[in-house]
């Protein structure tokens, strides 16, 4: 065949099951002689409980008898090569193209390969496989084959996981004399190295492998090595490849392997939405606090103090003469409007976390909005529900993978004041659905593998603190607590090789802060200017160590766990701003925060200008 042979079979019945065959080339019984140079391409459907399902055909089949086969260069072959019974030989002349497996069947059948050229099709029931002609041949295995001849060139088989004292004859006879001239064996690494040895009656190569435990540099690469050691001897197909390729690797290519292996990267991923909860919670913070200190009994009682004018620019009222603007330019409120009703607020936050001990460094960003309505009932309670949205997106460092998130957040609230002393709390509960893909790096083999999957996060927030007069400055010491629960559902990566599953997964955050603000206002000739500042003492609690348990998507028994990256349980959070409000309802506001601890940063430049016309 030089031309093309395409050639498509259809179960014919709709209800039950039914069998399609479709034959490129069918010869029967007897001694045959087929050649492909052009295109043979078969496609089978067939109806199984009602579904359809399509296949490839049969390209080839030679029945029985002593066949030979040839597979010229350029081809395209889409089905099985059944060679049937008999002493059979097939030929693969330069680089083609075969799509199904390769089958020798009953006799004493051969392979030749030629030239340059790579085959992937699986090959089966071959007892010789013959070389010729210069060039290097690629296939994927050959592991009933008893015989090889090389008359030139090159034959190189993918190699899988190779067992510590694994022996392979390379030279069978009933006596051998004498030795090679040279011998040339895979040079060694770190987990592999061969040995050949003579006797009697053969020549064979065995080789000596190495636990992956004796590559790891850190804890965490410890626990991916034991998983692997684990996992090899089990590992078949695409799985096993990619495994015998990380037993093969040079020193220097191991810190990335065993990166790419970790699943602390979805640790990553559900820290950016740990940042989103924080942002909303501080978001209600802010509304809560404009509504406090826009309450008019306290108008009264600060206008009758000498220093009223500094104390007005927080404690806005009836009586006071500042409106909600200028209160709103300290950072302290959430919405253009002071009363009570609804409203609503925006944020945006980005941070890094530097690896170490095994685990990549990492950058994020979010950003949402917040949309709330709250009463007040008197005696200084406030309480109120908003709805929060967010979005947020993460990348690893050299590239090794990236995540999105998307939140939907419903929270309530409350606040209790008096004089100046107050009480604030807020319940929130957020369902997020994330969407990541990570580079999966093995010497020269390489993988993506992508998810998507959901999760729930509840989050608990308790703060206090009071507003201090001192001498024409606020002051304002305080205290919070954020309690935070996150609950990730399991899913599997896509891909085959090295692809994990990720297990069902809950963790627990609790987090205080103890700080002091303060702020002062100075009148300038174009309106008033108003610097603030503020410093907190953050602690982390550690009430778990954000473990991520996973296991190789092919491979069963292979389970693993990661512990999440710690920081610095102490921490330090700074707040910078100046605010300007003008003549006219012209107002300007820049605002920076940062919070600080060993192996992490976040920080956030805020802006806002308001003009009334």
């Amino acid at each position: 065949n030089d031309g093309t042979i395409d050639v498509t079979a259809r179960s014919a019945v709709v209800i039950g099951s039914a069998r399609a065959r479709a034959y490129g080339i069918l010869t029967g019984d007897g001694n045959d002689t087929v050649t492909n140079a052009g295109i043979i391409r078969t496609s089978q459907t067939g109806i199984a409980t009602g579904v359809s399902i399509e296949t490839p055909g049969i390209a080839i089949s030679t029945g029985g008898g002593s066949d030979r086969v040839t597979l010229e260069a350029g081809s395209f072959t889409r089905g099985i090569v059944d060679l049937g019974s008999g002493d059979d030989t097939i030929s693969f002349n330069g680089s083609l193209s075969v799509t199904g497996s390769v089958t020798g069947g009953a006799g004493s059948d051969t392979l030749v390969f030629s030239g340059d050229g790579a085959l992937g099709a699986p090959l089966s029931g071959f007892e010789t496989a013959v070389k010729e002609g210069a060039g290097t041949y690629a296939v994927s295995s050959l592991a009933q084959v008893r015989r090889l001849e090389m008359s030139g060139g090159t034959l190189a088989v993918a190699h899988g996981y190779q067992t510590n004292g694994a022996k392979y004859p390379i030279l069978t006879a009933n006596t051998v004399n004498g030795w090679f001239t040279s011998e040339t064996l895979p040079a060694p690494v770190p987990l592999l190295s061969f040995s050949v040895s003579g006797f009697s009656d053969r020549v064979e190569v065995e080789a000596h492998a190495k636990s992956c435990t004796t590559v790891a540099a850190n804890p965490v690469q410890m626990r991916i090595a034991q998983m692997l050691d684990k996992a090899m001897a089990a590992a078949t197909g695409k799985t096993a490849e990619m495994l015998g390729e990380f037993q093969a690797l040079p020193a220097q290519d191991f810190q990335k392997a065993f990166a790419s292996l970790n699943p602390g990267t979805y640790d990553r991923f559900r820290k950016t939405s740990l940042s989103a909860s924080r942002e909303n919670i501080r978001s209600l913070h802010n509304r809560m606090t404009a509504l406090r200190l826009t309450d008019p009994r306290h108008g009264a009682a600060i206008q009758a103090r000498s220093f009223a004018n500094t104390m007005s620019l927080f404690k806005t009222g009836a009586d006071s003469g500042v409106d909600p603007d200028q209160a709103w330019q300290l950072g302290r409120i959430s919405s253009a409007e002071a009363q009570d009703g609804s409203w609503m607020s925006a944020f945006g936050q980005r941070g890094s976390f530097a690896g170490a001990g095994g685990q990549a460094g990492y950058d994020y960003r979010v950003n949402g909005t917040v949309i709330g309505f709250d009463q007040r009932h008197g005696g200084g309670l406030i309480t109120g529900f908003s709805s929060g949205f967010s979005r947020g997106s993460a990348g690893i460092e050299d590239r090794m993978g990236t995540g999105s998130m998307d939140g939907a957040a419903s929270s309530i609230y409350g606040s209790w004041s008096a004089a100046e002393t107050y009480l604030e709390s807020a319940l929130s509960f957020a369902r997020n659905h994330y969407t990541n893909r990570r580079s999966i790096v093995v010497g020269p083999l390489a993988q993506s593998a992508a998810a998507d999957h959901e999760g729930n996060l509840f989050t608990a927030y308790l703060s206090g603190g009071r507003y201090i007069d001192l001498n024409r400055w606020v002051v304002e010491p305080y205290a919070s607590m954020l309690f935070a629960q996150a609950y990730e559902e399991g899913f599997q990566e896509s891909g085959d090789g090295l692809s994990l599953r990720i297990h069902d997964d809950r963790t627990r955050s609790l987090v205080s802060d103890v700080g002091l603000r303060i702020a002062r206002s100075y009148e300038v000739p174009f309106g008033h200017l108003i610097p603030e500042a503020g410093v907190a003492w953050a602690y982390d609690f550690r009430l778990d160590d954000r473990r991520v348990t996973a296991s190789l998507a092919d491979v069963e028994g292979s389970e693993f766990s990661i512990p999440g990256e710690q920081t610095g349980r102490h921490g330090a959070r700074f707040e910078a701003g100046l605010s300007w409000q003008g003549a006219g309802g012209v107002a300007a506001s820049l605002k920076y925060t940062g919070e600080f601890r060993s192996g992490a940063d976040d920080q956030g430049v805020f802006g806002y200008l308001r003009v009334e016309f």
